[in-house]
């Protein structure tokens, strides 16, 4: 009895963790020939949750990846890739931000995706690639 328990258990649970991480996004970026070198750079890349029927309503972070340390080159192309995974919620859409700081402060932008860029529109995985876009000043 303690057995078919379990396997009750277990088979009321799989699903749920099959599920888990079931979106994916293969976040390809670039900056083309950069104007300055830069060093220990940091790239935040962030997946967005909103809402599309709730105009007043605040979208909500579902992901994050953060890399320090990145070295910019003038006169070079710098392209890198970045996953983001976030649980598919029921009437939901999603976006993604990227930007360049000069530091791990980041209170200063150098580059970022320039439009909004709306992913996972019909589709559980996908590969974006973008172009950043230097910050005027």
């Amino acid at each position: 009895m303690v057995k078919n328990f379990a396997l009750a258990v277990l088979c009321l649970f799989m699903p749920l963790a099959l599920q888990a991480d079931d979106l994916s996004l293969d976040l390809t970026c670039k900056i083309p020939e950069a104007k300055k070198s830069l060093k220990d750079v940091t790239v935040v890349a962030r997946l967005y949750e909103f809402d599309p029927l709730l105009a007043d309503v605040a979208a909500t972070e579902v992901d994050k990846v953060v890399i320090s340390g990145m070295d910019i080159r003038a006169g070079k192309t710098l392209e890198f890739s970045l996953p983001l995974h976030a649980e598919r919620a029921e009437r939901r859409s999603y976006y993604v931000t990227v930007f360049i700081h000069p530091d791990a402060e980041m209170k200063e932008r150098l580059y970022f995706i320039n439009g909004f860029q709306k992913v996972f529109e019909g589709k559980d995985e996908e590969s974006l690639k973008v172009e950043l876009k230097a910050v005027s000043k």
